[in-house]
């Protein structure tokens, strides 16, 4: 058959053939454009094209009910309207988004999620009305990249503000940020502070810190499962013979008699934590920035009592009984079980899954300075699938700061959260039918 392209534009037929032909699309007739002949589709470019074609019959495909439809059927040209991905949106769990894009950096992170998903207009068609998603990398590029991208855009704001000499992305949840950091730095931003990935947990950052029995009792209220002699074994990282036998005392006289080993050992895992941080060029009375997740600032809070430099916390999603840290900021705040802010943070134990890392945490370190990791707990698949939506984040962030520049306006979190509002309304296929059998442990407290 052959094929006419007609279109409404302001760029004449010269420049759009050049462009159409760099993407492949040639072969078609003829191309007209409003602007080369002085009239719209509604306004005489329909009868142009039907005495370009006169005494054959046609058929008219396009978007919009008037300048496709209307137009071309008062001329007995037969017309399909098919729907643009603007409009696909409009029948799908995506039609509130656009109140959410308020700037031009929201606009354009909303019209890659529409180019990606919507830009076929059968790309409804299989679910019958529903949007789906069929890989893991899919849905970490549909779910998790605004939201990512909104973070890194106020996180690297934040870091301007300040004068920080490092920007330390915790290990585990800082894994997938450290990659795209060092990306954006190397891409988007050189002038943006060394990323550091810092080994830390909670256990170890406990373990460091513990020099007095108001420590010790603080570390015991995190656990409740171990036995107490299993206790100091695997919390305290005590060795066997230095447990004493348990009789029936309550569990804190019984751990307070082994203290002086206690504080033995976390004066040895403190030496070697330093030895750690020394060797990673962290120094005396330098500022650092500090990346964690979805938190109340535990680790910071504990760092903050033994390490010799002064930390910012630049947190994903700060949780409402936060502790008092000397200097953190959050991208987004969680007020409270019955003030809540956002879904996100209602999200956050699926999120924790997803912001992952393929080791597992760490629970001390040894006498030569080696760390210490916990059993791993998560099959060879559920990895797997961690990685992928993190690849899909990260194809959504690349892909956003390739085509766009860094924007004056900032992102809000209303879009983001807005995306991920969305996500029950999604339907999961393939690969993704069986996400709700993914298992996430929280390692502090064995649960």
């Amino acid at each position: 058959k052959p094929v006419y392209l007609i279109s409404d534009m302001y760029l004449p037929e010269s420049v759009l053939e050049k462009l159409l032909f760099k993407l492949g699309i040639k072969g078609y007739e003829k191309l007209l454009v409003s602007c080369d002949y002085h009239c719209g589709k509604t306004s005489g470019l329909a009868q142009i094209y039907k005495q370009t074609v006169i005494g054959k019959s046609c058929l008219h495909i396009g978007d919009n009910v008037i300048a496709d439809g209307d137009a071309f059927a008062k001329e007995g040209i037969d017309t399909f309207i098919i729907h643009s991905a603007l409009r696909l949106s409009q029948l799908t769990s995506f039609q509130s988004l656009q109140e959410y894009a308020y700037t031009k950096d929201e606009q354009n992170a909303l019209g890659l999620l529409y180019a990606k998903f919507l830009n076929s207009p059968f790309a409804l068609n299989q679910g019958r009305g529903l949007v789906q998603t069929g890989t893991y990398r899919e849905w970490g590029y549909l779910f998790l990249g605004v939201y990512i991208t909104a973070y890194f855009d106020w996180l690297c704001r934040e870091i301007r503000k300040n004068k920080i000499e490092k920007m330390l992305f915790s290990t585990r949840d800082g894994y997938i940020f450290y990659r795209i950091y060092c990306w954006y730095r190397e891409n988007v931003d050189g002038s943006l502070p060394e990323a550091v990935y810092f080994k830390t947990s909670r256990k170890l950052c406990y373990l460091a810190s513990m020099s007095d029995e108001e420590s010790i009792e603080f570390f015991l209220n995190y656990d409740d499962v171990y036995a107490p002699e299993e206790l100091l074994e695997k919390r305290f990282l005590l060795e066997k013979d230095d447990i004493l036998p348990y009789s029936d005392e309550g569990r804190w006289e019984y751990v307070k008699k082994h203290k002086e080993k206690i504080f033995q050992k976390a004066a040895v895992i403190r030496e070697k934590y330093f030895s750690y941080m020394d060797s990673i060029g962290l120094q005396e009375d330098r500022e650092y920035g500090f990346f964690d997740s979805y938190c109340r600032g535990t680790v910071q809070y504990l760092m903050e009592r033994f390490v010799p430099f002064g930390l910012h916390g630049f947190y994903l999603g700060k949780i409402h009984n936060a502790r008092r840290l000397k200097s953190v900021r959050s991208f987004y705040v969680d007020k409270g079980d019955y003030m809540k802010l956002d879904d996100i943070n209602v999200k956050r134990t699926l999120m924790e899954y997803c912001f992952s890392s393929p080791e597992t945490n760490i629970i001390g370190m040894d006498e030569d300075g080696n760390f210490i990791y916990a059993e791993e707990y998560r099959t060879d698949r559920d990895i797997k699938h961690m990685l992928d939506i993190q690849e899909g984040i990260r194809e959504f962030f690349v892909g956003y700061y390739s085509s766009f520049p860094v924007g004056e306006e900032s992102f809000s979190g209303s879009l983001p959260n807005a995306v991920i509002n969305t996500m029950d309304f999604v339907e999961l296929t393939g690969e993704c039918s069986d996400m709700d059998t993914i298992r996430s442990i929280d390692d502090m407290v064995n649960k």
